[in-house]
C-alpha cells in the first residue's frame, strides 16, 4: 500500500500522512457500503459485494468423519472490463 500512497502524494502534491488518510478513508467507506448495503461498483473497475455461503456437510479425512461447515458471509470482488484489459496489456 506504501506504493499507492506515495503515487497519490506526488500526483496530488500533497504530504503521504493525507495521502495515507485519504486511502485507508476510502477503503473504510467501500467495506462499510459493503457491509451496510451489501454492493459497491465502480464502473471499469470491478464491484465489491457480500456473498452467503450456506451451511454445508464436510468430510475431515483425519477424522474420517462429516463436519459441518457453518454458514458464513463472505467478501467477492469481479474486476471490470477496463481493469482485466489494462491488466492483460500489462
Amino acid at each position: 500500500m506504501e506504493a499507492i500512497v506515495e503515487r497519490i502524494a506526488a500526483k496530488h502534491n500533497i504530504s503521504k500522512a493525507a495521502a495515507k488518510e485519504l486511502v485507508k478513508t476510502f477503503l473504510d467507506e467501500v467495506v462499510t457500503e459493503v457491509k451496510t448495503v451489501g454492493r459497491v461498483a465502480f464502473i471499469g473497475f470491478g464491484t465489491f459485494e457480500k456473498v452467503e455461503k450456506a451451511a454445508r456437510n464436510s468430510y475431515n479425512p483425519r477424522e474420517q468423519k462429516v463436519v459441518v461447515v457453518p454458514a458464513t458471509t463472505l467478501p467477492k470482488f469481479k474486476a471490470g472490463t477496463k481493469f482485466k484489459e489494462a491488466v492483460k496489456l500489462a
